[in-house]
């Protein structure tokens, strides 16, 4: 009776180790599988995740960045958390500039009759050495990027395309360039373009304001109105505005900023 109570015992302990170690070998198994979970299921959200009718019912959004291979999602801010805001800034002006340079339906758009995409590219140039993240009013949370003040007109000399600079040139800290979200909400933000295609602080979003942007710089060959129209404080020319840019160069942003 003794030697079976011994056993039993001894039996006991040994069960207890064995489940321990059990135990430890599946949280190896299960955390890291859960976390690639979760990181699925935040790509899904990001990209479908609608009511149907175009409107986010969960407030989380993913992209990929294609410069250097690593997959990033947007957190609570809809943050990327691989660059500063200047550097963000930084990579859509060169998304842009490749977009313009690949030849495309894009470069087409803006050449309007030019015989390159240099000019553009030298505008674009311009643009992205004044361009600076700063913190509009509370009642511009919408507003990605914002020109204003002085205009200075050049003509660049080996085609003549002709554009303009403004004084100020400014990427909105609080707006949709950078995040997915409304500032201190769990709100998502429309997507952006003719089809709704790009998330608010996507790389894609930010390649295609910054075309946006670009297009209210260039002159139309000939002389004459800029590419697309003033927006100011106007937001459905504003959108019809970057509606425009989309369809022109949907195709060339999907290929440069991925």
């Amino acid at each position: 009776m003794t030697q079976v109570r011994r056993n039993t015992t001894r039996n006991g302990k040994k069960r207890a180790v064995l489940f321990g170690v059990v135990c430890f070998i599946l949280v190896l198994l299960v955390l890291p599988i859960s976390q690639w979970i979760s990181y699925a299921m935040q790509i899904t959200c990001g990209l479908d995740g609608t009511d149907g009718e175009g409107t986010y019912y969960w407030t989380c959004v993913s992209y990929d960045d294609g410069s250097d291979g690593w997959p990033y999602y947007g957190g609570g801010d809809g943050g990327d958390p691989y660059y500063s805001n200047q550097e963000k800034i930084a990579r859509a002006v060169a998304d842009a500039r490749a977009i313009l340079q690949r030849g495309g339906a894009c470069a087409t758009f803006f050449k309007d009759g030019y015989d390159s995409t240099d000019g553009m590219v030298n505008a674009l140039d311009s643009l992205g050495e004044k361009l600076a993240s700063q913190d509009l009013s509370s009642n511009e949370n919408d507003v990605g990027i914002k020109q204003w003040g002085a205009e200075t007109s050049v003509t660049y000399a080996p085609n003549g395309t002709q554009y303009r600079l403004f004084d100020n040139a400014v990427v909105n800290n609080n707006g949709p360039f950078f995040s997915a979200f409304y500032p201190g909400s769990s709100t998502v933000r429309p997507r952006i373009g003719s089809t709704s295609a790009y998330a608010a602080g996507s790389r894609q979003a930010q390649a295609l304001m910054m075309l946006h942007e670009l297009a209210h710089l260039i002159r139309k060959s000939g002389g004459g109105d800029y590419l697309i129209p003033g927006d100011g404080d106007d937001p459905d020319q504003s959108k019809t505005n970057t509606n425009t840019i989309d369809a022109a160069c949907h195709d060339d942003i999907n290929a440069v900023a991925h």
